[in-house]
């Protein structure tokens, strides 16, 4: 069930059920659409489903297609909402993940998989380890700049 402002909508065996803030109901029923529409209906969801898995992908390519890849491998298997990972599948850890491979020389798959043994204990302690802690701020200070007007502003100029 998930709420708004105007109405709550629970997902049923058969369909959708809003319930407005005004009292009206409106029951829509998959059984009541044609089969084209049914199909359009699916892959918009799946579509849905998919892109959302990769919201948080901040523009890194590599993480979006990996979160996309593993959602519809859920989808396939028949899992619509995926079981919770131990690990955080968050901006902190890819940024973790790039600094391991810049330090280390190693590719994406070996540093994911070693990472994804340690507690969150010990992927804070990496994290606070001199080397990678500073990979991480410069990491971070290039996404920072990258995302800076292509004009330079002067800051002497301001003054």
């Amino acid at each position: 069930m998930s709420e708004n402002k105007v109405c709550k909508t629970t997902i049923t065996s058969d369909g959708v059920t809003l319930e407005f803030t005004n009292g009206v109901t409106l029951t829509c029923s998959t059984s009541a659409l044609p089969p084209e529409t049914i199909a359009q209906a699916a892959l918009f969801g799946i579509r849905r489903k998919v892109t959302n898995s990769f919201a948080d992908a901040k523009g890194n390519v590599d993480d979006a297609v990996a979160w996309a890849k593993e959602t519809w491998e859920q989808l396939l298997a028949g899992q619509w909402t995926a079981p919770r990972e131990v690990g955080p599948s968050t901006k902190a850890a890819s940024d973790l993940v790039e600094a391991v491979m810049a330090i280390t020389g190693k590719d994406r798959t070996v540093v994911e998989a070693k990472l994804d043994e340690l507690s969150k204990e010990g992927r804070a302690a990496l994290r606070k380890n001199p080397s990678v802690n500073a990979k991480l701020l410069e990491i971070r200070a290039e996404r920072a700049k990258a995302k800076l007007p292509e004009e330079d502003i002067n800051v002497a100029d301001l003054f």
